[in-house]
């Protein structure tokens, strides 16, 4: 049977996390002096976006107020009353990230949840090394920035470092997680209006000297970067512009050019200074409107509306006006997700495929995008390779969900696979309305088609249960035979209440039909 490519799905909730969850954050509120006093005040939760753990004692900061987190958690209070609000976030170990802060009109608190990249490498540099050019390279990556002789100074005293140096790089792959990227895919230009951009990969460089002061650039001297090729598509430019992290305001600011290398693997360009540069391109936009009710039907008022690209790196957001309309921005040509959010309730999302090339309207009469209060949802990315991994969802009674039996949401089973991605990256999404009886649910990531393991593929699964989020890698430990990932069960009981088993084990998919005898389905006979 083949798969559906585009279809509608459940994407899982990043960025709304429910208030009680905060009730215990720490970290002292230090306030920046001359800064006008208001009832407005920023709270949230960091994230290893590679582990899902939350980050102990990461520094917080927002209009010259900061914090540290307290198991992860953190609120600012009495934050200006004005302006945009950014929250950047630091941590040794760490890339440092922003986030801007959005306010639904007329609400005096934002939530927000900051993903964080742990640095890929940390490289000693013996600073009389420096006086010729030196080359850093990141272990098992093209990634590389090319020092010029005598080109690292203290922006502060102009001074050139003494003892060792430190490197920090990180290449960031967006194709493998959206999410990776700092900022939210906005750029802004020299007059100050906003646009959207794709991105083809990006590489945050630093460097520290041996009191861990920042190092950068002397004036009038050009570094060499090699950002490896991050692409979901087909067509990579030959040139393109290099766009630097603004941590300040959140968005991304264009400064020069890169220009692909013949083997496709890498952009290399020359920076001025050092930050997170990105391979970006401007692209051509259509507006899509529509609309997003609650399950009364509705209309909904400041729900917030976000877009995917499915086979491009970018995003926009928008909000819905009192009647419950949106109109929001995505690639013309490209794949796009689309799902709304408001407070701790998201909808079921829309998949607009590659035929839609003009301005258009979603068919706002009769799918609008529904609200729901309690649907869980378990979202799976990975790598390029291997090509097609696949989600499982196994329970009583011959209860099976995966791509030769999609499910409902309207109806038994009152779940559903939304999305099933066969040509890399993902994701797959899938979404739980309610459970047709008590029982154990067990759900499992099944290696499908292409070279390489579940291990060495970045793969990852979002888990939103219960208000909260939980972030699944794979384990180590997994053998020649194992093609199954059994990631967690969900136990129901009588009440319908849900709870979470972590089991992250291996197995191969012959033993999980052995696990579930009542489970028919021949799936190693099952084609797509």
């Amino acid at each position: 049977m083949n798969k559906n490519h585009i279809t509608k799905y459940a994407r899982l909730l990043l960025f709304s996390l429910l208030v009680t969850m905060l009730a215990a954050c720490g970290g002292e509120d230090t306030a920046a002096p001359n800064q006008p006093n208001s009832n407005r005040s920023v709270q949230g939760q960091v994230h290893n976006i590679l582990t899902g753990d939350l980050l102990n004692d990461a520094t917080v900061t927002i209009s010259g107020h900061s914090t540290h987190t307290t198991s992860g958690r953190f609120i600012l209070n009495n934050l200006p009353d004005t302006g945009n609000l950014v929250v950047k976030v630091s941590k040794n170990g760490f890339v440092t990230t922003s986030r801007r802060v959005t306010f639904t009109p007329g609400s005096m608190t934002a939530t927000v949840e900051v993903l964080v990249l742990p640095v890929t490498t940390d490289q000693q540099i013996n600073a009389s090394s420096l006086n010729t050019d030196v080359t850093v390279n990141v272990p098992n990556s093209v990634a590389s920035v090319l020092l010029p002789a005598g080109s690292l100074i203290d922006p502060d005293t102009g001074a050139a470092p003494t003892g060792n140096v430190t490197a920090h790089l990180t290449p960031i792959n967006p194709a493998a997680n959206v999410n990776a990227m700092p900022g939210d895919y906005t750029a802004i230009d020299t007059n100050g209006t906003e646009y959207i951009i794709e991105s083809f990969g990006a590489l945050s460089a630093s460097f520290t000297d041996a009191s861990g002061n920042e190092l950068n650039l002397a004036p009038n001297t050009l570094a060499t970067v090699r950002i490896p090729v991050s692409s979901r598509g087909n067509t990579t430019p030959q040139t393109i512009p290099l766009y630097y992290f603004d941590e300040d305001r959140g968005l991304w600011v264009q400064e020069g050019t890169a220009t692909l290398d013949p083997t496709g693997s890498f952009y290399e360009g020359t920076v001025s200074h050092f930050t997170v540069w990105n391979a970006d391109r401007l692209y051509e936009s259509i507006t899509i409107t529509g609309c997003v009710e609650n399950a009364a039907g509705n209309p909904v008022n400041h729900a917030r509306v976000s877009m995917e690209g499915q086979d491009y790196n970018g995003s926009s957001h928008a909000f819905t006006n009192s009647q419950g309309i949106f109109t929001i921005q995505a690639k013309r040509g490209g794949i796009s997700l689309l799902n709304g959010i408001f407070a701790d309730k998201l909808s079921s999302t829309v998949t607009v495929g590659d035929d839609e090339d003009t301005n258009f309207d979603l068919d706002i009469t009769s799918s609008c995008l529904i609200l729901a209060n309690e649907a869980i949802t378990a979202r799976l990315t990975w790598g390029e390779n291997p090509a097609d991994l696949d989600t499982h969802l196994y329970g009583p009674n011959d209860y099976h969900i995966w791509f030769s039996n999609l499910g409902s949401l309207n109806s038994a089973p009152f779940a559903q696979l939304d999305v099933d991605d066969t040509d890399s990256f993902g994701p797959e999404v899938l979404t739980i309305a309610q459970f047709p009886e008590p029982g154990t649910y067990r759900y499992a990531v099944h290696h499908y088609s292409g070279t390489s393991t579940i291990s060495n593929s970045s793969a990852q699964i979002r888990l939103r249960l219960n208000g909260r989020t939980s972030i699944f890698t794979p384990p180590p430990g997994q053998s020649a035979t194992d093609d199954l990932w059994n990631v967690f069960n969900l136990i129901v009981d009588a009440n319908g209440n849900v709870t979470l088993e972590v089991v992250n084990t291996w197995s191969s998919l012959v033993q999980a039909r052995r696990m579930s005898a009542n489970i028919k389905d021949e799936i190693m006979h099952s084609s797509k």
